[in-house]
């Protein structure tokens, strides 16, 4: 399956114990050997900046189907990506697949005069609330993301495969520079890596990161990605542990929304 528009799945693999779980987000060295010199992808010219020395875990998304890596905001849209891009098409393309954010700014901005100005933030908040944006969510924790891949939400349960995937951008790199971008998002062709700023609790708790994404009609590049599906042994063993060690809804929501979570599951996560 085309897992997304922005994404292509290089790697693919069953996670069958918890220390091989844990090893993913064990930092290492990166660098120029890390990647194929002969990539058709042109590494030198598109991501010159992977070929600087850089430590590090990657960045992580667990989900609990097999869904494919689209922002919300990009989900059920309608184009023709055979017709020509013009900045007004691109422009009202942007507009009407964030209506529900921008409603979501105007009317903050007015409950709340400590609503942030940066478009950027107003996107990490509103992300975090369930507003349609053009993000994804991505943590820089392993057991985080094996939260989320495991969370059974009460409408899922009975559509449940069991078949739960983790993510795993293994150099976050490959995800550009947002910060000269300004508040003109819609003018942005490639994905892009946002550092959430610490302007709620979940943010903190969920060690989130986040990515930005261009409308699917700008044909972005494809980044390549790890995919990881958790074998069924492991599951309750994780299970376990994350309720062990206090990786639950409170948590990982620490205000009422995650307390009222818990109450009508009926379990610790």
């Amino acid at each position: 399956m085309d897992t997304s528009p922005y994404f292509f799945i290089d790697e693919e693999r069953t996670i069958t114990s918890v220390q091989e779980l844990l090893d993913l987000n064990k930092k290492r060295s990166l660098g120029l050997d890390d990647y194929d010199p002969f990539s058709p992808m042109n590494l030198l010219a598109v991501h010159p900046q992977l070929l600087k020395p850089h430590e590090s875990s990657g960045i992580f998304r667990g989900q609990a189907q097999d869904w494919p890596l689209l922002p919300v905001a990009y989900r059920n849209i309608n184009y023709n990506p055979d017709e020509p891009i013009t900045d007004i098409r691109l422009r009202s393309a942007y507009l009407r697949s964030n209506n529900e954010f921008e409603t979501f700014c105007r009317m903050a901005s007015k409950q709340n005069n400590t609503f942030p100005i940066s478009t950027i933030e107003r996107m990490c908040l509103a992300q975090h609330y369930g507003i349609k944006t053009p993000l994804l969510d991505w943590t820089t924790n392993i057991l985080v993301a094996s939260y989320f891949a495991i969370d059974l939400k009460s409408e899922e349960v009975e559509y449940k495969s069991f078949e739960t995937y983790i993510y795993h951008l293994k150099d976050e790199r490959w995800l550009k520079s947002i910060e000269d971008v300004g508040d003109n998002l819609e003018q942005i062709n490639y994905s892009a890596l946002i550092e959430a700023p610490p302007l709620d609790r979940r943010i903190e708790r969920q060690f989130s990161v986040f990515s930005y994404h261009p409308h699917p009609m700008t044909k972005p590049e494809k980044i390549p990605l790890s995919k990881y599906k958790l074998s069924g042994d492991l599951l309750f063993e994780l299970w376990k542990i994350l309720e062990g060690i206090g990786f639950s809804s409170p948590q990982m929501f620490p205000d009422y929304a995650g307390l009222v979570d818990r109450i009508k599951k009926g379990y610790m996560i």
